[in-house]
This record gives structure tokens, sequence and C-alpha cells, in this order.
């Protein structure tokens, strides 16, 4: 956040960035510092229902089901209580 002398980095760039993350295999990346954008969010990787909704650095909603995907059951990596 003290790196005031650069440009940001432009949003295209950071979404190449994100599209060669998943190709090679990265389930839950998403874009941060970049509000409003859809991919600030993280998607279920088998049926891309969102999971976890972020405004900024907080997160708006959670919609996992005690670490599954409520729409296609899929179990998800992490802590979940």
């Amino acid at each position: 956040y003290k790196l005031d002398t650069l440009p940001q980095t432009p949003v295209p760039v950071l979404e190449d960035a994100l599209r060669a993350a998943r190709q090679t295999g990265l389930k839950h990346a998403y874009l941060a510092n970049v509000a409003p954008h859809p991919a600030a969010n993280t998607s279920c990787p088998r049926c891309s229902r969102p999971l976890i909704e972020r405004g900024g650095f907080d997160v708006l909603k959670r919609s996992d089901d005690h670490g599954q995907c409520p729409g296609c059951r899929l179990t998800l990596p992490g802590v979940w209580e």
C-alpha cells in the first residue's frame, strides 16, 4: 500500500493472470483489490455457484454449507468453522 509511485496494474492484466492461474489448475484463485468485479468472488470449481462474495477487503456473504457447495455438494478444502 505504500507503493504509490507506480500506476495501478490494469484490470485486463489481472484478468489474464487469473486465467493463467486457473488454466494451471488453481481452483480458488480470485482477484483482490479490484472492486466491484465478478472475479473478486470465490465460486465452486464444479458448478460455478458463488460461494464467497467480497467487497474490497470484506466478506459480504458466505454460501458454503459447512465445507460443501450448496448447489452440487462438492466438498471444499479449507477450515469452515
